[in-house]
């Protein structure tokens, strides 16, 4: 998304993906700073990209820098005491199983482009997607004819 939004087309001031998941739900969310002269444009490629990741899924190289990111991430940010006794009791409370980083990172080396593309086509779904935009809009419309292309 931010190669095909921000650096090729230059449509967000930001970009980014984060992910949510519980024992019982979750979320994926795109969140993007976008020029209000150019929201439409930038709306339909954020969708066109979701939908070559959910159509096509992704290639292996694009995989493993996501997965040395995640875990470097998992490692920096569980330095401090604080954060490993928060890795610990978030889990504690919000899950039903407690795992070490070095379990979770074992975990996230095993995930492969097969496992990724089945999580794609369900979440991606196109009856899943929901749209919110902060900004000086009134009429909805536009926007929901963006979600049914």
């Amino acid at each position: 998304l931010f190669i095909a939004v921000r650096e090729r087309r230059g449509l967000a001031y930001s970009i980014r993906v984060s992910a949510d998941a519980y024992t019982d739900t979750g979320s994926f969310v795109v969140t993007a700073g976008l020029d209000p002269a150019r929201l439409t444009t930038a709306i339909k490629v954020i969708l066109r990209e979701l939908a070559r990741v959910r159509d096509r899924g992704i290639k292996p190289d694009e995989l493993a820098r996501a997965k040395e990111n995640i875990e470097g991430r998992i490692i920096l940010g569980l330095e401090e005491s604080s954060a490993r006794a928060e890795w610990y009791g978030k889990q504690a409370v919000l899950r039903k199983e407690v795992l070490t980083p070095e379990e979770k990172i074992a975990r996230l080396r095993a995930v492969d482009c097969t496992a990724v593309a089945v999580v794609a086509k369900d979440v991606l779904r196109k009856d899943r997607l929901h749209l919110a935009v902060i900004g000086p809009y009134k009429d909805e419309a536009p926007f929901k004819k963006l979600l049914a292309l």
